[in-house]
């Protein structure tokens, strides 16, 4: 809600002075905080925390009869079901588990961008109705509605994972995005801006360069602030930096946690050296149709008891797509919606019957084809370990051919190239043609998010 509101009137808050920006998004802080964490976010959140020591049976039977009441709700109040359940012959009755849901086809996000109306239910009041947006990594966003409690209850999951890491609501927190809350031009400090009502400070993870982090790193040793979220790719660069230049912090940061973007182990390295503490990861998104949690054991799993997730194979060994529905979300009820993502998994689950994730991979098209035809995804190997790389990405035009564009750090040298060339190749096939593009800066997404991948084959050639 806090960015909804910054788009809506960003052409007058861009125009404010810095200290005025500050009062803005403190006052739109203290708004969050009194509607979104109120004592039904509270309930929301105790109510999570009691099914962490239910059996895998009650789980399940609580899912099952969340689902029934959804599917229920969908039919019967909204347009693109309705007239689904219509076409298929199908009566909501029949699905009454999780199990039931494969009833339905897949829900594909290109479907409801084109008819976002048809989602939305009708027995929802409009004054009731909160639009969020998913940022689209590639631009293709979409808008979904919900209702102020769905978006309690979305909070609520997220800070069950925190605070098993020992992070309570309430503890100062930089904040590392993408942010329409600086001038795009901005090439003097502050590159920072205050939320103190929530007691967090903003970092554009866009500006994180050779210029700004000195003056970056002295705030966070005068603020002293013990906990860093946001984008892997934006707190990782700071922590490339840090290593490059020999700089650490004053103080021990406590609590890092990172989400919306895939995380690459070499960006862990990175983070664990310069910062001292193991990352953690979580997976959600705005359309709330899944979630993963890593433990601080460092096991990530489905939380099964937020929304029916099913893991259907791609066809390569170990890796599926992520199928979900959104229960909590009365509001924009998304069944059997298929995300963009891939997970890898081996099939295991922990005690509580919990299937145990290896990770999330990225979009389905992040993957390369070399010249023999193999798809490899997870290409954060060829970085491992070298820290005069600051940034990189891998972009591919043509099977047989990709293009490793490079942000090189000062200590950067030919070495660090044939060492990168060397370990694509071993895994690439000597075939597959590389050429090395060094860029001042990898271009990121609408919302400041990095692609680490990024694919221009057709559907077909993947």
């Amino acid at each position: 809600m806090l960015l909804n509101h910054v788009a809506m009137l960003e052409s007058v808050y861009q125009r404010l002075p810095v200290w005025l920006q500050n009062v803005a998004l403190s006052g739109f802080g203290y708004h969050v905080k009194m509607t979104r964490y109120n004592s039904e976010f509270y309930r929301s959140l105790h109510a999570m925390q009691e099914r962490d020591s239910w059996p895998a049976e009650k789980v399940q039977a609580f899912l099952d009869e969340q689902v029934a009441r959804f599917v229920r709700h969908a039919a019967e109040t909204v347009p693109y079901y309705r007239d689904l359940f219509r076409r298929e012959g199908l009566d909501h009755r029949e699905i009454a588990s999780v199990e039931d849901l494969c009833k339905l086809p897949v829900l594909r996000k290109s479907t409801v961008q084109d008819r976002v109306a048809d989602f939305v239910s009708e027995a929802i009041p409009k004054p009731q109705l909160i639009r969020v947006e998913t940022s689209g990594s590639t631009g293709a966003g979409l808008p979904v509605f919900a209702t102020m409690q769905a978006l309690r209850d979305q909070w609520a999951v997220w800070w069950r994972h925190r605070l098993r890491h020992g992070i309570e609501p309430g503890t100062p927190c930089v904040i590392f995005r993408g942010l329409a809350l600086f001038p795009a031009e901005q090439s003097e400090p502050p590159y920072w801006r205050y939320n103190r009502a929530e007691r967090q400070i903003y970092v554009n993870g866009n500006q994180i360069n050779e210029k700004s982090f000195p003056s970056i790193l002295e705030e966070f040793n005068r603020r002293r602030v013990p906990w860093f979220h946001g984008y892997p790719s934006a707190i990782s660069a700071l922590a490339a930096l840090m290593l490059e230049h020999g700089r650490r912090l004053d103080y021990q940061v406590r609590r890092i946690s990172m989400s919306s973007e895939q995380v690459l182990d070499h960006q862990l390295e990175a983070m664990e050296k310069a910062f001292g503490v193991r990352p953690t990861h979580h997976y959600g998104m705005v359309e709330a149709v899944a979630n993963i949690s890593q433990d601080p054991d460092g096991v990530s799993y489905v939380d099964e008891d937020f929304a029916p997730v099913e893991l259907i194979p791609t066809g390569a060994s170990g890796r599926f797509g992520i199928v979900g529905t959104n229960i909590t979300n009365p509001a924009f009820p998304l069944i059997r919606y298929q995300m963009d993502d891939v997970a890898q998994a081996s099939g295991e689950k922990d005690g509580r019957g919990r299937r145990i994730i290896d990770g999330v991979l990225g979009r389905k098209d992040d993957y390369v084809v070399t010249a023999n035809g193999s798809r490899i995804g997870r290409l954060d190997f060829l970085f491992v370990g070298n820290v005069n790389v600051r940034e990189a990405q891998i972009v591919q035009h043509r099977i047989g051919h990709i293009t490793v564009r490079i942000v090189r750090g000062h200590r950067y040298t030919a070495a660090d190239e044939a060492q990168i060339l060397a370990a694509a190749h071993k895994r690439l096939s000597e075939d597959t043609s590389i050429e090395f593009e060094y860029v001042p800066a990898i271009e990121k997404g609408p919302s400041g998010k990095l692609r680490h991948v990024i694919s221009h084959l057709s559907e077909g050639q993947l």
